[in-house]
């Protein structure tokens, strides 16, 4: 795997392996996964990996860059793009999965700066690629 020459290269390339990997972690042996918004069931490649929170998707602490992967989950395209994250829904679903401190820990999280390099998104791609493979 060649390392990313830009930024917008970098992030996007971090952000189909996260996407990848929540959308087929999701998904039972025959690759179908449901949308956590409305329950359609659907091939894991044909969802998308919506955002709890938009914008936060990445953070780093002193271990380095890390994924927000609690943040991201399998969604149909009605839900996720035309019934714009069904966020009365998802909220609700965060809640049950994760606790409310946890939801609302997230919601704080989306207003702190975070500064990544190529470097950083490189090695997240690196990291769930190779997740996937495993």
């Amino acid at each position: 795997m060649k390392r990313p020459r830009t930024l917008k290269a970098a992030k996007h390339r971090a952000w189909r392996a996260i996407s990848n990997f929540v959308r087929s972690a999701a998904a039972d042996d025959e690759g179908y996964a449901q949308c956590i918004t409305c329950g359609n069931i659907d091939h894991w490649k044909n969802l998308h990996a919506g955002h709890y929170v938009h914008g936060l998707t990445y953070g780093k602490d002193k271990d380095g860059p890390f994924v927000w992967v609690e943040n991201v989950h399998p969604q149909c395209a009605g839900c996720n793009t035309y019934r714009n994250g069904q966020l009365h829904i998802y909220t609700l679903w965060m809640v049950d999965m994760y606790g409310r401190d946890f939801t609302e820990r997230l919601i704080v999280e989306r207003h702190k700066p975070v500064k990544m390099s190529i470097d950083d998104y490189w090695k997240i791609e690196r990291e769930f690629y190779d997740a996937l493979e495993a």
